[in-house]
């Protein structure tokens, strides 16, 4: 948002048109740390106080940020932190990207978290046969944001489309993922009359974040059986 202001305010100066100096961080780092109404960091903060409440880690993609299509991740979020579990979003471009994928392991080394949730598509093996997530030696529990409508979604006796089930279920399986569920579906939102324009965005679905969520909170319990 920062940045989109700051781009308009140029437009308008470069029209002749007045405006006030746009003040905050007008770019992101290639990957790094996300909480809900926080500031993106590159280094987690209080680290000690992870320590008292497991720790899920969900990894998605860059592009959610700067699309600002982040619904189901803030859904899954506050649906985590509701029974007592410390989630920590990290955001990268691909988890193929190098630079991205040692930072990933690097964190992943340093939190331990008690599983993680893969939000980004397609199998993240590397020519050795690893992915980043994997220095977590921990479950991986593999979700879909669809592609698709809910209502394609429900007419269908396959449920996900071919392109959904190769992307979301099928490839991340190749590396060892355990498919959790659903979180989301694209819907159009309201049309902006101004802009005559109406957004495709992820629409949360709200059954299958409860159920990600109970699959993760029973397999943190059955961890310290």
């Amino acid at each position: 948002p920062v940045a989109s202001q700051a781009a308009l305010a140029q437009m308008a100066l470069a029209a002749g048109l007045y405006t006030s100096p746009v003040t905050g961080k007008k770019i992101i780092p290639n990957c790094g740390f996300w909480q809900p109404n926080k500031e993106i960091t590159e280094e987690i903060e209080n680290i000690k106080l992870l320590k008292n409440l497991p720790v899920v880690i969900i990894v998605f993609y860059r592009s959610f940020i700067t699309a600002n299509d982040l619904n189901p991740i803030k859904e899954l979020y506050y649906s985590l932190k509701r029974i007592k579990i410390m989630p920590i979003g990290i955001f990268t471009p691909s988890l193929k990207e190098p630079k991205s994928a040692k930072w990933i392991s690097d964190q992943l080394a340093t939190l331990k978290p008690s599983c993680i949730i893969n939000v980004t598509s397609f199998s993240s093996k590397n020519k050795d046969g690893l992915t980043p997530l994997d220095i977590g030696n921990t479950l991986i529990f593999q979700i879909a944001l669809s592609t698709n409508k809910k209502k394609d979604w429900e007419r269908e006796e396959r449920g996900l489309s071919p392109t959904d089930m190769a992307m979301h279920v099928a490839l991340p399986e190749i590396d060892g993922r355990i498919f959790a569920g659903v979180g989301s579906f694209k819907e159009k939102m309201t049309t902006d009359i101004q802009l005559q324009f109406n957004e495709i965005k992820h629409q949360t679905y709200k059954d299958g974040i409860n159920s990600i969520t109970q699959k993760v909170n029973s397999w943190i319990n059955l961890q310290k059986k």
